[in-house]
């Protein structure tokens, strides 16, 4: 359907942040990943392109997550194991000391 594609807010980011218009976009995925079982497959997805990968942060909507059930401790221990170690270090540690200005 390609109106459900167009006002996808996934496929929207994923434009924005791969067409190098936006050159200081990231994006956070810890609070979506509340819906894990949902949503994790398509975060695999999302971040396969390098590009994307370079520009994901998680947890820096950590306030976001006190409305739930789930703690993002667990959510955090889901996504290690779903993602693997290094792409969960890359966007739990790597990516957010660039975003910081800590890491070049």
């Amino acid at each position: 359907d390609p109106d459900a594609v167009e006002g996808n807010w996934q496929v929207a980011i994923r434009r924005m942040i791969t067409c190098g218009d936006y050159p200081g976009l990231w994006t956070d995925i810890s609070y979506t990943l509340f819906h894990f079982t949902d949503f994790v497959p398509f975060l695999r997805l999302f971040l396969e392109d390098e590009n994307v990968a370079s520009r994901v942060l998680f947890g820096s909507d950590y306030y976001m997550t006190r409305q739930e059930v789930l703690s993002e401790r667990a959510v955090c221990f889901r996504l290690r194991v779903a993602l693997g170690e290094d792409l969960f270090r890359r966007i739990a540690e790597t990516n957010p000391s660039i975003w910081l200005g800590e890491e070049v």
